[in-house]
């Protein structure tokens, strides 16, 4: 399925909430703690069909609508484990299969964006931080010197600029779209789970919920204008840009940032060795021998870092065991050497680039 045959955003805000009234309840419904939980084998279906959605890429519709000089624009990318956005709406189905927690769509297009509302608010809260001086600092790094009033006049002029000359000459902030995926099935959605612990010892309840996967590019678009502060500073809209872009990367965006959600890396900066490129062409299985060292592509971080190699014969995707996936991306072109155990199972073990 691909986003352009269907809205997912009406499928998992409207449509799955449908099952209970298509399905007979009383046969389906199991009684825990006193609540009552339906066994709907359709609703596992519902949620894997989800995640399973392929990105098919709007970036011309989002160029025509951004096709103007005044909007300036830069691309981020998720990284591990990736990226939440609007875990406060309400999506409540008593179904240990169904995702529990709230996710934000675009009306119209169904794609998960990031609202400009979030991202204006990130901006707007780093000018608090330690009394204006972080963004002071910034500033200091990109070569612009501000004091502490100028930070207090470009902060107004960035977010309070409301009745102050021309309406059409203030800053806007758009939501954030995304326009590409490194995942080499063109997924980028994925679930994921919480699991409180009322006993500390015992009794877990794992929480699912669905999320952005990491790999996924979003384009950030603003409207900005030139801003001539006081005593002559002046800030020009691609400083404004730039101090947006750095923001985003060391704040991040969406719930959970404090345990690694909703962070990004720079697309400019991605190593050569994670573009897509066939791999181990030419290599059967018959030809690997214990030593051999290989290319393989990571495919998948949840769980831990899940490879493929691309040989022929080898009909499955190990994963790698003892490495943390927040030091990987998907689609990442790393070396493996090989291993073939006493009972002729293959095993593949990372080798750290020098």
């Amino acid at each position: 399925m691909r986003t352009s045959e269907t809205n997912i955003g009406y499928l998992f805000t409207k449509d799955y909430f449908r099952l209970r009234r298509k399905q007979n309840a009383d046969k389906h419904i199991e009684v825990k703690n006193g609540d009552e939980y339906l066994k709907i084998p359709e609703i596992s279906d519902r949620s894997t069909a989800l995640i399973n959605v392929e990105f098919d890429l709007i970036v011309g519709i989002i160029d025509e609508i951004f096709n103007d000089t005044n909007f300036h624009t830069f691309e981020l990318k998720t990284i591990y484990p990736g990226l939440l956005i609007g875990s406060g709406y309400i999506h409540d189905l008593k179904s240990d299969l169904a995702f529990k927690l709230g996710f934000y769509f675009d009306h119209t297009t169904g794609l998960p964006v990031i609202p400009g509302s979030s991202i204006k608010g990130v901006l707007r809260n780093a000018f608090k931080m330690d009394d204006g001086k972080y963004v002071q600092e910034l500033l200091k790094e990109m070569d612009v010197t501000v004091d502490e009033n100028g930070i207090r006049a470009l902060e107004k002029n960035i977010f309070d600029s409301a009745g102050e000359g021309s309406v059409y000459r203030r800053d806007k902030f758009f939501d954030a779209f995304p326009v590409a995926t490194s995942h080499r099935e063109g997924l980028f959605l994925a679930d994921d789970y919480i699991t409180p612990h009322p006993n500390p010892l015992k009794d877990p309840l794992p929480i699912r919920f669905l999320k952005v996967r990491s790999g996924v590019t979003y384009r950030f678009v603003f409207e900005l204008f030139d801003f001539d502060g006081p005593e002559g500073a002046r800030i020009t809209a691609e400083q404004k840009l730039a101090l947006f872009r750095r923001i985003l990367l060391d704040l991040g965006v969406g719930a959970k940032t404090n345990v690694g959600y909703g962070q990004f890396q720079s697309v400019e900066n991605d190593h050569p060795s994670r573009q897509a490129r066939p791999i181990n062409q030419g290599i059967s299985r018959e030809d690997l021998q214990s030593g051999d060292i290989v290319e393989a592509k990571v495919v998948d971080l949840q769980g831990g870092v899940k490879i493929d190699l691309g040989i022929k014969g080898i009909n499955f995707q190990p994963r790698l065991i003892g490495l943390s996936p927040k030091n990987f991306t998907v689609g990442q072109i790393i070396k493996v050497r090989v291993n073939v155990n006493q009972k002729a199972m293959y095993e593949f073990t990372y080798i750290e680039e020098q």
